[in-house]
């Protein structure tokens, strides 16, 4: 199963990788680059990246036979300053164009300059669109997003329909980061905690894709808003992997991991031409990471972590999708929290109160059968040193240092026949025969030491209960309670 995950993992993400209509913007071909007066050359705009002195970009316009109906207008989204000319005639500026940095002035990222009617011929009219990009501070293999002759009108309206679906989705976005914000400060539950950072990233993110909706700014600021969201984008990537990272239990495992997906980071930075793949990659890199653990989860039987694995494959043949960073991604994210929510709800019920009756006795030798998945693992009384909560199921923790994976709760293993255990907190529960001394004052305060030298809180809510039964469980003849005055600690002998 978990192979199989891992290969239905890579197909999708060769899926996605075929079909990049969501890496690049199409941008019209039929222009030439003209470096200097006597030189020009056909090119590709959307590849061209305005290294050097100041150029010229060249084009013809066509008319109609009669004067158009509506305006005309040159749009240009670049990460240049920009003056343009129409038939000869400069039509505006867009910044001050220059051939060197002190000599350029940036221009805003997105502009639209109105050709005047009169100067729209029937047949054919030369239009020429003189670029510099002196200001950007780090390689961009694509300044120049739109490069186009349309109505006048056309632009501001088209983008705002692009992005209205994501505003929506924004307003999801906030209500997943605010209940697992609440769900944290309620329980502080670790799990809540990651998802709430992912949602808020989530939606910076989504507020910093947006913002050339409403924010007018200078072709550099564009340069820091796609490294914002290559940024956000790798974080949400990687908190995706720490999430998953809880199906996996050996730290050498998990640490390979990481390091697996902060390399793909890297790698994506360094060797992407475009902004827009190195964020799609990010993503791509976070969710293999995720399905790697889900896969491992899934050997272990884990809860949830074969249906993980399944929404990893989705996400990354979803990732091809046209168009996907700018909605398929928050819609992704979405999806994800709506599944993610109600589970962890279902976590946040109430710890049950302390049990009064004392732990049975017994001699150590008894058996606990502890599921794992569709196995079942015997172990002794005797051997078992805590057992720690992990949201859906619990980590026994044995005297020899091993640690087994019970696919149950905490509370449900403390009603496993001659399980013997205390609870001392809402995520610990510990074998009183291996307590060394129960710490009531100063730095360890309220904290119980277990044979080796293992420290655990006792909750304020177990206290009475846990010194108690202690003291009880210590008259049995097995252990016994040292006399304590003032002292800070008890030592069980």
């Amino acid at each position: 199963m978990a192979g199989a995950l891992i290969i239905a993992g890579l197909v999708a993400l060769l899926i996605g990788m075929l079909t990049p209509g969501g890496e690049r913007e199409s941008v019209a071909l039929d222009w030439l680059w003209c470096p200097s007066e006597t030189h020009c050359r056909s090119v590709d705009v959307s590849a061209l990246e305005l290294i050097g002195p100041a150029g010229t970009l060249k084009t013809v316009y066509v008319g109609a036979d009669r004067i158009p109906h509506l305006p005309l207008a040159v749009h240009i989204t670049a990460m240049a300053s920009a003056e343009v000319r129409w038939n000869g005639v400069l039509i505006g500026r867009n910044g001050l164009v220059g051939d060197s940095r002190a000599e350029e002035t940036p221009g805003r990222f997105d502009a639209v300059f109105h050709v005047p009617t009169a100067l729209v011929h029937p047949g054919t009219n030369i239009v020429t669109v003189h670029l510099s990009a002196h200001h950007l501070w780090l390689p961009v293999a694509r300044p120049i997003h739109r490069l186009s002759v349309g109505p006048l009108d056309a632009r501001s309206s088209g983008v705002f329909l692009h992005y209205l679906p994501t505003l929506i989705v924004i307003g999801l976005l906030i209500v997943a980061f605010a209940t697992n914000l609440f769900l944290y400060l309620l329980r502080r539950s670790a799990i809540a905690a990651v998802f709430a950072l992912l949602a808020g990233a989530i939606v910076l993110q989504a507020a910093v894709e947006t913002s050339k909706l409403t924010l007018t700014y200078p072709y550099p600021w564009q340069l820091a808003r796609l490294v914002a969201l290559t940024g956000l984008a790798a974080f949400a990537g990687l908190v995706v992997t720490i999430a998953a990272l809880s199906w996996v239990r050996e730290a050498r495992m998990r640490a390979a991991i990481l390091l697996m997906v902060i390399a793909g980071f890297a790698s994506a930075w360094l060797l992407l031409p475009w902004w827009d793949a190195k964020a799609l990659w990010a993503f791509r890199i976070g969710v293999l990471g995720a399905l790697v653990a889900s896969a491992i989860g899934t050997v272990r039987a884990a809860p949830h972590a074969h249906l993980a694995g399944i929404a990893g494959i989705a996400a990354l043949a979803l990732s091809g999708i046209p168009g996907f960073l700018d909605l398929g991604y928050y819609l992704t994210f979405v999806g994800l929290f709506a599944c993610q929510i109600p589970l962890a709800v279902r976590a946040m019920r109430p710890a049950p109160r302390v049990a009064t009756v004392p732990p049975a006795v017994g001699d150590g030798t008894e058996l606990i059968i502890i599921p794992n998945g569709g196995s079942q693992q015997r172990v002794a009384v005797r051997d078992v040193l805590y057992v720690r909560a992990d949201d859906d199921y619990s980590v026994v923790h044995l005297v020899d240092g091993r640690q087994l994976l019970a696919t149950m709760n905490l509370a449900a293993l403390l009603r496993l026949p001659r399980a013997r255990l205390l609870r001392i907190h809402r995520s610990h529960a510990i074998n009183p025969d291996k307590v060394e001394a129960v710490h009531r004052a100063g730095r360890l305060a309220r904290t119980v030491e277990l044979v080796g030298g293992t420290c655990l809180p006792v909750g304020r809510t177990y206290w009475d209960a846990t010194a108690n039964m202690l003291t009880s469980h210590g008259a049995d003849g097995r252990n016994a309670l040292a006399p304590a005055s003032a002292e800070t600690s008890t030592q069980i002998r």
